[in-house]
Order: C-alpha cells, then structure tokens, then sequence
C-alpha cells in the first residue's frame, strides 16, 4: 500500500470535485483519491468503483506526479499533437499505395 499524504486543502477539493466535476472519469478517480485520502483500503477502492489494482496505482501516480491538475486531466494538447503526426504519418505512408498523388 502505497503512503500519501493528503493536505486538508487536496480533501477538501477531491471531496467536491468527486461530486460536481462534469466528465465522470474525472468524479471517479476524485472519488478514489478521497477515499484513499479518509483512509480505506486499496482493495475496498478497488471494490467500491469497480476499477483494478493497476488503475488505482495509475489515478494515485497522477496525484504524486502533478497533485491535483494530474487526475483532472483528460486528454492534453501533446496527446492530441503526437496522435495528429501519427495518423498523418500513416496516411503519406498509404498515399503510394492507394495510387493517391
């Protein structure tokens, strides 16, 4: 189990954020870091959010890393950019194939 220390503040928002964010994987690793924070078990987060082992240790790494901006990001502007250049890529790849100019 991992140890984290959690300010009053961070509980503060996760406790909110938990409940009035508007994407729902956003509520739901809020509400793991909450839950985490007030102490239960790893198994009974696991249990309650119907999530595994692994995605608990993924939401509580988000925390460690970036506190609270890690688990309150979705999608970020480099996933999109390197997503963009990969499909490109494999289009230009394509072109010759197809007989496309």
């Amino acid at each position: 189990m991992r140890r984290i220390h959690f300010p009053e503040d961070d509980i503060t928002q996760l406790n909110k954020e938990r409940l009035q964010h508007k994407h729902p994987v956003v509520r739901r690793r809020m509400t793991a870091l909450y839950l985490k924070a007030k102490g239960y078990r790893h198994k009974d987060i696991c249990k309650e959010l119907g999530i595994s082992h692994v995605c608990l240790y993924e939401y509580l790494d988000l925390y460690i890393k970036d506190g609270l901006d890690g688990p309150n990001t979705l999608a970020t502007e480099a996933n999109a950019t390197y997503l963009t250049k990969t499909v490109t890529a494999s289009l230009l790849t394509l072109r010759p194939i197809l007989g496309l100019p």
